[in-house]
C-alpha cells in the first residue's frame, strides 16, 4: 500500500502529508498522533518499533472509548450511546478503522472486542477505580473480583480481591474497595491485571490488563478545538521499551466435520523470568512460513465474507442498541445480483432504515426480485445518469429512497422533477452528499429537501475550517438538522482570494483515489 518513501516518513517524518491519511486537511498527516505516541511510549526508533507502539496505543485508546460508555450508562447524566468512526475504511487508509481494507484486524479491533465483552471487568481511568459491566439479559450469581498490580518486569507488587453479591442485567457496578493504584516505590510504567470469575469457581469469565503510569495524562481543555483536545502532560509508558522479548509456546488442535476444518490455537507465555508478553498478534501463514496471500498485491474484497460479517454486525447492533436506533448500510454495488437479493432478504429481520445501492445500474432489473421477496427498504441512485435508470424503479415502487447525485442527474431542475415523480409513487428522497461534494452542492441538496414533501433523509459531510474560509454561508448542522442559509440564491459566497491559497491538485490519482479493488483470485470488484 505504501511506497518505501511513505514507509520511511510514516515513523520519521510525522508532519509529512500521507496520501492514505486523508485529503488535504487537518487529517492528511500523523503529527498529532505521533506527538502523543512519542511522549507516552517513547520516540520510535524504526518502522517496526513505530508500528508496535501504534498498535498498542490504538488498542488502549479504542478500548477506553467503549469502556467509558459502559461505565456511564447508570449515572445521573447517563451516556446514551457511542459513535465510533469507523468500522472499516472504503479504501486503504491509515486512520479510523477496526480492520483495514485488506480485512486485517488492528489493535483497535481487539480493544473494541475486549471492551464489549458480555460480562466485563474494566478500569475507569478518570476515577481510578474498577468496574464490572453486565451487558447480558440475566442477573449474575456471586462474583469474585481480583486485581493484581505488577511492576513493568511482571513482578506482583500488590494484590487485592473482593466479592460481589450479583449484578442485575444491564447493570454497571463500581468496586471502590479494591486497591488498584501504583504502590509505593513504583514510578513510571506498571501493569494492572483484573480478573472476574464466579465465586467459588476459578473459571475466569473476563480478564483485562492495563499498562498504566504513575503520572496520568492531563488534558489542556481550554485549548480544545473542533478536531481534538491537546495534552498538557503525558502519561509515562516508556517502561514498556525495557521489556525483553518473551518466550512463547503455541499448541494447536484441529477437528473436521461437514467438509470444514476448525483449528484452535493456544499461545502461552513460557518466559522463565516471567517477562510480560505485550502486543502479541497471531497471524495465519502457509506451510513455508509466508503469510497466506492473494494472487496479487492489491486490496482484497471477498463478497461472501463481507456479507457474513455485515449480517453479524447487524445482529450485534440490534442486540446492543435495541430497535430504536436506525441502521443504514451502503452495499456499494459490490456483490453479484443473486447475492444482493439474498442479502436483502437476510437483512429484513434487522429492520433497517435502508440498504443502499445493493445493485449496479446495469442490474436494476433484479430490483423486482428483491421487492417480491422481502420488505427491506432500499435506497438507490448515486451512480444514475439517465431517466431510463430511475423512472422504472420509482414508477414500479421498487425502491423506497431515490439517491441521485444532483449534478450527475442534470442539475437542480431535473432533480426537482425526479422528486415530484418520486412523491407521486411514495418514494422518498435521500440525495447523494458525500465528502467530495462542495458546499454549493450540499446547499443545493438542502434547498431541494426544503421544497420536497417526500423528503426522507439527507447525507451530509461536515466542512473543515479551510473550506469554510473559502465558502461563506455553508449549511449548518444543529442537533441533527441541517439549516440552509436564507441569503439570496444558494446563500453561499466564494472567497476567490482564499481559494487561490488552496489550489486544486489531482493528487488522488486514478478513479478518484478509490484505487483498484479485487477478489483474492484477481477478479476486479466494482466501485
Amino acid at each position: 500500500m505504501l511506497s518505501p518513501t511513505e514507509l520511511e516518513q510514516l515513523w520519521s517524518q510525522p508532519s509529512a502529508k500521507q496520501f492514505h491519511a486523508g485529503p488535504p486537511s487537518e487529517f492528511d498527516n500523523l503529527e498529532i498522533f505521533h506527538r502523543a505516541l512519542a511522549a507516552r511510549y517513547g520516540e520510535p526508533r524504526s518502522l517496526r518499533d513505530f508500528l508496535a507502539k501504534a498498535q498498542l496505543a490504538s488498542y488502549e485508546a479504542t478500548r477506553a472509548q467503549f469502556e467509558a460508555y459502559g461505565s456511564r450508562t447508570h449515572r445521573s447524566e447517563p451516556a446514551t450511546g457511542v459513535v465510533y468512526w469507523m468500522l472499516n475504511s472504503a479504501w486503504p487508509s491509515l486512520n479510523w478503522q477496526l480492520w483495514d481494507h485488506y480485512l486485517d484486524p488492528s489493535g483497535a479491533y481487539f480493544g473494541t472486542k475486549k471492551a464489549n465483552e458480555p460480562l466485563h471487568i474494566q478500569y475507569d481511568y478518570g476515577d481510578r477505580v474498577v468496574q464490572v459491566v453486565n451487558r447480558t439479559l440475566a442477573t449474575t450469581g456471586p462474583l469474585m473480583v481480583t486485581a493484581q498490580v505488577r511492576s513493568v518486569d511482571g513482578v506482583v507488587v500488590g494484590s487485592d480481591r473482593t466479592e460481589l453479591v450479583c449484578l442485575g442485567r444491564g447493570e454497571t457496578v463500581t468496586v471502590a474497595e479494591l486497591t488498584v493504584g501504583p504502590p509505593d516505590g513504583v514510578s513510571g510504567t506498571y501493569f494492572l491485571e483484573l480478573a472476574l470469575c464466579p465465586a467459588g469457581d476459578g473459571t475466569v469469565v473476563s480478564r483485562n490488563v492495563y499498562w498504566l503510569s504513575s503520572a496520568a495524562d492531563v488534558l489542556d481543555l481550554e485549548r480544545t478545538t473542533w478536531q481534538y483536545t491537546p495534552t498538557a502532560e503525558f502519561a509515562d509508558l516508556r517502561g514498556l521499551e525495557r521489556l525483553a522479548p518473551p518466550e512463547l509456546a503455541a499448541t494447536a488442535t484441529s477437528t473436521r466435520g461437514s467438509g470444514r476444518a476448525h483449528t484452535s490455537v493456544t499461545i502461552r507465555n513460557a518466559s522463565p523470568a516471567g517477562v510480560p508478553a505485550v502486543g502479541i498478534h497471531a497471524s495465519l501463514q502457509s506451510h513455508g512460513g509466508a503469510p497466506v496471500a492473494a494472487l496479487h498485491d492489491k486490496p482484497v474484497f471477498e463478497p461472501a465474507y463481507y456479507i457474513r460479517r455485515a449480517l453479524k454486525l447487524f445482529e450485534v447492533c440490534r442486540q446492543e442498541l435495541g430497535d430504536e436506533i436506525e441502521l443504514l448500510h451502503d452495499m456499494h454495488e459490490r456483490v453479484s445480483p443473486n447475492q444482493a437479493v439474498q442479502f436483502c432478504k437476510d437483512a429484513e429481520k434487522f429492520k433497517m432504515f435502508f440498504l443502499e445501492d445493493p445493485l449496479s445500474p446495469e442490474d436494476i432489473a433484479y430490483f423486482r426480485q428483491i421487492r417480491q421477496q422481502c420488505a427491506t427498504p432500499i435506497a438507490m441512485g448515486e451512480l444514475f445518469n439517465s431517466p431510463h435508470e430511475w423512472t422504472p424503479l420509482i414508477s414500479e415502487r421498487l425502491i423506497d429512497y431515490i439517491r441521485v447525485h444532483l449534478s450527475q442527474a442534470g442539475g437542480f431542475t431535473p432533480s426537482r422533477k425526479i422528486a415530484i415523480l418520486a412523491e407521486t409513487f411514495g418514494v422518498k428522497t435521500a440525495w447523494h452528499g458525500p465528502g467530495d461534494v462542495s458546499p454549493i452542492g450540499h446547499m443545493a441538496n438542502v434547498t431541494l429537501d426544503l421544497v420536497s414533501y417526500n423528503f426522507g433523509i439527507q447525507e451530509y459531510s461536515p466542512f473543515n475550517d479551510r473550506t469554510q474560509e473559502i465558502f461563506h454561508g455553508c449549511p449548518v448542522m444543529k442537533n441533527g438538522y441541517l439549516w440552509a442559509s436564507e441569503k439570496p440564491g444558494w446563500g453561499i459566497e466564494v472567497d476567490e482570494k482564499a481559494a487561490a491559497k488552496a489550489p486544486f491538485t489531482n493528487s488522488n490519482g486514478l478513479n478518484g483515489g478509490w484505487g483498484e479493488i479485487r477478489r483474492a483470485d484477481g477478479t476486479v470488484i466494482k466501485q
